[in-house]
């Protein structure tokens, strides 16, 4: 995983980078573990009640599609990864009623498999092909921070929402200069978070605090996974990934949020 994360700094905003880095992620086996290899990758929704990653990503999709409202009409996941967030939102829509796109080959023919039914695209979420007023719901699930850039993906989620359409996102905030993260993502906090959605357009926008109940979550339950398996992983692998996840990643990652918001209608 550290070695991936260092090739794709050298090309740190193209689809090429992130490509390679969750080439990695995936196919890392402590991770893989980790995530009983469900295809989610992201940190997940954690309380004192969650046993498992799989279960905290799923609480994270859960608790998104709650903040969209109402589970009707079309929903479209952006960045959907290998289809298990996709897979997830069946539960809360019809799969005739969800699109998926990313920009991945290989993760959207994982997707396919793991969410029959659902539509899904290759797509960059900061140039979407679908027209004007589409969808009555946008979902990201903790992606809008690689995008180049997120403010162009927030104005394509405002195009293609309906009037009175809802976005939801989880998303992290980065320390500038991060791999795979374009510096015009910088975004200083929560407040400037909530303006620049503001500022794109919607309406009724409100940001929350989640840096403890995902990357927290995550950061501790993993290094407990790490250190239980070390002696089935190997000490070096273990040791690498200890050490990617509580310096090098602990590092980057300034703030997490939630944050819901509406296109004027």
């Amino acid at each position: 995983m550290a070695t991936t994360i260092l090739d794709a700094s050298k090309r740190p905003f193209d689809s090429w980078a992130l490509d390679v880095f969750y080439r990695g992620f995936f196919k890392d086996p402590i991770l893989k573990a980790f995530y009983g290899d469900s295809g989610y990758a992201n940190l997940g929704y954690w309380d004192a009640s969650t046993r498992t990653a799989t279960e905290a990503c799923d609480r994270l999709v859960d608790r998104l599609a709650g903040l969209l409202g109402d589970a009707e009409g079309r929903v479209l996941d952006v960045a959907c990864g290998e289809g298990a967030t996709t897979r997830r939102l069946t539960e809360h829509f019809t799969p005739d009623d969800v699109s998926a796109i990313n920009i991945s080959v290989p993760q959207l023919a994982a997707a396919r498999t793991r969410a029959p039914g659902v539509s899904f695209y290759r797509m960059d979420a900061s140039a979407m092909e679908f027209p004007d007023n589409y969808f009555d719901h946008v979902i990201c699930v903790e992606a809008a921070f690689h995008f180049y850039t997120r403010r162009r993906f927030l104005e394509e989620a405002l195009r293609v929402l309906r009037p009175g359409g809802t976005l939801a996102v989880s998303d992290l905030l980065m320390m500038r200069g991060a791999p795979t993260v374009p510096w015009a993502n910088y975004v200083a906090n929560r407040t400037a978070y909530a303006r620049q959605l503001a500022e794109v357009g919607f309406e009724e926008v409100q940001v929350e605090p989640a840096l403890d109940q995902t990357w927290g979550g995550f950061r501790r339950h993993f290094t407990d996974f790490i250190t239980a398996h070390a002696s089935e992983n190997g000490w070096v692998v273990s040791s690498r990934d200890l050490f990617f996840t509580n310096v090098t990643l602990a590092a980057m990652v300034r703030d997490g949020l939630l944050a819901v918001a509406r296109k004027p209608g």
